[in-house]
């Protein structure tokens, strides 16, 4: 998770992310901090370090679980992401994901994550003033 974690959060604060067992015996997401101090994320870390973090486990869960893994689905993986990390995402969903997973499929509203696309990209578009269908706009990018 280590390894995720340093290609999806672009800032020096939290510099590394673990799964670790409380002393209810509950498990909690803890992020380690630029003085070495390992604190949980839930109520501490903002809402797009939550983001950040949560998708970062749930990457690392899917390689864990699948031996094999070849696409993950990520619906709406931006949320509470400012544009930096935003950026960051897409950098590393484009040139970093692509050495563990053969195809990662995007579903979005944000335009910034464009730049993650490497094959096609397919934009839903809809003129709800002339009640239009909705038509598939796709662009083969390689």
């Amino acid at each position: 998770m280590t390894d995720i974690w340093n290609r999806l959060y672009p800032y020096g604060d939290y510099l590394d992310l673990r799964l670790a067992v409380d002393e209810k015996g509950d498990y909690v997401l803890q992020a380690k901090t630029a003085a070495g101090k390992w604190i949980n994320v839930e109520g501490i870390a903002s809402g797009g370090e939550r983001s950040t973090a949560a998708l970062a486990l749930r990457i690392a869960f899917s390689l864990v679980l699948t031996q094999n893994l070849s696409w993950l689905v990520l619906d709406e993986p931006t949320h509470n992401l400012d544009k930096e990390a935003i950026r960051e995402l897409a950098v590393m969903l484009k040139e970093h994901l692509p050495t563990i997973v053969e195809q990662v499929f995007i579903i979005t509203h944000e335009p910034l994550l464009e730049e993650a696309a490497s094959a096609f990209l397919h934009r839903l578009e809809r003129n709800k003033a002339e009640e239009r269908p909705t038509m598939v706009i796709t662009e083969k990018l390689y």
